[in-house]
C-alpha cells in the first residue's frame, strides 16, 4: 500500500462518525428534493392546457418510493467537501429531470404501462402526447440551468449527458 493511501486511512480514523446521523440527513435531503420538484412542476409560466399533463407527471415522479440517488448523492458530496448544497442539490435534480424524461421515452419504446407503481404517461395519455411531455420536461430542465451559479458548464454538461 502506498504512503498516501495508509495516511488517508489513518486520517479517517480521527473522523467521529457516530455523530453523524446517515439516515436522518438522507430523509431531510429528501424532503428538501421533494420540494423543490414540486417547485419545478408549479412553475406559473405553463400553459393551462399542460396542467392535467404535469399533474400526471408530477404524481409518477414525486411517487414516494423513488429513491433519489442523483439528488441525494451531490448533496452529501458537497457536504464533505464544504460545497453549496443548494448548487449541488440544483444540479441533482436536473439530472433527476433528465432522467425521467429518458423514462418517459423509454416508457413508450417499451410500451411500459406502469412505473413506481403509477401508470405512466403513455398509459394515460397518447404515445405522442407522453413523448412531447418528456420534451418539454427535458426543455424545461435545460431552462433551469440558465439561472444556476455555473449555468454555461451545467447546461453544457446536460446538453452531452442527453
Amino acid at each position: 500500500m502506498s504512503p498516501d493511501k495508509l495516511q488517508v486511512m489513518e486520517s479517517e480514523k480521527d473522523i467521529d462518525y457516530s455523530a453523524f446521523d446517515a439516515e436522518a440527513r438522507i430523509k431531510a435531503i429528501k424532503d428538501n428534493i421533494h420540494q423543490r420538484m414540486l417547485d419545478f412542476f408549479k412553475d406559473d409560466g405553463h400553459h393551462p392546457a399542460l396542467f392535467g399533463f404535469f399533474q400526471t407527471a408530477e404524481k409518477i415522479m414525486l411517487s414516494g418510493n423513488a429513491k433519489r440517488l442523483r439528488c441525494i448523492i451531490p448533496v452529501l458530496i458537497a457536504d464533505h467537501f464544504e460545497m453549496s448544497e443548494q448548487d449541488c442539490l440544483n444540479y441533482g435534480i436536473i439530472v433527476e429531470m433528465v432522467h425521467y424524461t429518458s423514462l418517459t421515452h423509454d416508457d413508450v419504446i417499451d410500451q411500459d404501462m406502469y412505473r413506481r407503481g403509477c401508470e405512466t404517461l403513455n398509459n394515460n395519455f397518447s404515445n405522442s402526447q407522453a413523448i412531447l411531455l418528456g420534451d418539454y420536461i427535458l426543455c424545461m430542465a435545460l431552462q433551469k440551468c440558465q439561472k444556476f451559479t455555473h449555468n454555461q458548464q451545467v447546461t453544457n454538461m446536460v446538453v452531452r449527458m442527453v
